[in-house]
């Protein structure tokens, strides 16, 4: 599975902490944090009553790594100015 790399270079644009609140967001935030490319602390999803809620995340530091990254993809052609 491919991740997309345009909330990373948007976070990148911004001042920590961010709070990340969409559902698939966080979903993509955790692959960042898995990769070492973000710090962030992701609550665990709550399960209440049959419905599952994602409660948001906090963005604390983007990595070197997450940078270099953003910078990398910069460089390429095909990255959207």
């Amino acid at each position: 599975m491919a991740v997309s790399y345009q909330l990373l270079e948007m976070l990148c644009a911004s001042h920590a902490p961010v709070i990340v609140s969409e559902p698939a967001m966080v979903d993509v935030l955790r692959s960042y944090v898995s990769a070492g490319l973000v710090e962030a602390t992701i609550p665990p999803a709550v399960n209440a009553r049959g419905t599952t809620t994602q409660p948001p995340a906090i963005v604390t530091r983007i990595t070197r790594t997450g940078h270099r990254t953003v910078g990398r993809l910069r460089k390429r052609s095909s990255w959207p100015v």
